[in-house]
């Protein structure tokens, strides 16, 4: 009896080891998590002709925090932080979400303003597909890496092991927040402002924006490019056959939590080109890309 004792004690403390080293897995807690400081966010706006000094570091801290690692997103662990590790941060109390929101009508009116007054002699369609070029996810999570916010991104153990921190919407979101705090950072006075346009925060943000623009981006190269494939597929379909190609999705996969669409563009029962992403559109241009491929057109 007492053998028998033993061995079922054996097997629950396995069991119970077992648990706790899933438990650990499961944390969020990221020791690759790097807060930014006072100095950094300095650098980043002198870089890009900002010679003013950061005023409220928290603002900036904050713009980086991904949903992931907060306190609401994992109410398991809102008095967890305890078993935080030592080279981890704790978890954060709220999300760049609300900054994401801000900054991006900061951006949006950034960027229509800068290419109505850089090119006074064209049209109303010329400046949409370039505003389109500018600020589409891909283009701005790019931006992001290349002035150097991805290193300070906040996300948990899970989406860092898969590579969330290069991933372009994490980064999109990033590049988009950190304009948000450079505009509250810098409106912090109140002042009496009929738009949000006229106050000082949002002209440092605007100078930063156009700054890394002309820094980083070849417009003469931009304005040659033409990376909607779908457009230029419809426009080859209209001028060499009767009818338009069809898209059709063909499936719906969940990989890591998120949806992942597969598009496949035929004319008639012919299947020109198949492409995947994590978007409708993506796919669709995926797809259309092959098909101009097969065609050869491109």
């Amino acid at each position: 009896m007492k053998f028998e004792l033993k061995i079922i004690y054996k097997y629950y403390l396995m069991e119970e080891k077992d648990k706790m080293n899933t438990e650990i897995e499961d944390f969020p807690y990221n020791n690759k998590n790097i807060l930014i400081n006072e100095d950094d966010v300095n650098k980043v706006l002198r870089t890009f002709g900002i010679k003013f000094k950061c005023l409220n570091i928290d603002i900036y801290r904050k713009a980086f925090v991904h949903k992931s690692y907060i306190t609401r997103k994992n109410e398991n662990y809102v008095t967890g932080n305890k078993n935080c590790p030592d080279d981890c941060l704790p978890l954060q109390e709220d999300s760049y979400e609300r900054f994401e929101f801000l900054g991006d009508s900061v951006l949006s009116t950034t960027v229509a303003n800068y290419l109505y007054m850089r090119y006074p002699d064209q049209n109303e369609g010329f400046l949409t597909k370039m505003r389109s070029k500018l600020v589409n996810g891909h283009m701005l999570g790019n931006l992001c890496r290349k002035v150097g916010l991805n290193k300070w991104v906040i996300i948990s153990k899970q989406i860092e092991e898969n590579n969330g921190r290069d991933n372009y919407k994490i980064l999109e979101d990033i590049f988009e927040a950190f304009i948000c705090a450079i505009f509250l950072d810098f409106n912090n006075k109140k002042m009496n402002l009929k738009t949000f346009e006229s106050g000082i925060g949002f002209q440092i943000a605007e100078k930063w924006i156009i700054n890394v623009l002309e820094n980083k981006i070849d417009f003469a190269e931009l304005i040659k490019q033409n990376k909607n494939y779908k457009d230029q597929l419809i426009k080859y379909f209209q001028h060499n056959y009767i009818t338009l190609p069809t898209f059709c999705e063909t499936n719906i996969e969940i990989i890591n939590n998120k949806k992942l669409f597969t598009i496949i563009v035929k004319n008639d029962n012919q299947v020109l080109g198949t492409g995947q992403s994590d978007t409708k559109k993506g796919a669709e241009q995926l797809a259309s890309e092959k098909a101009l491929k097969y065609l050869n057109v491109i």
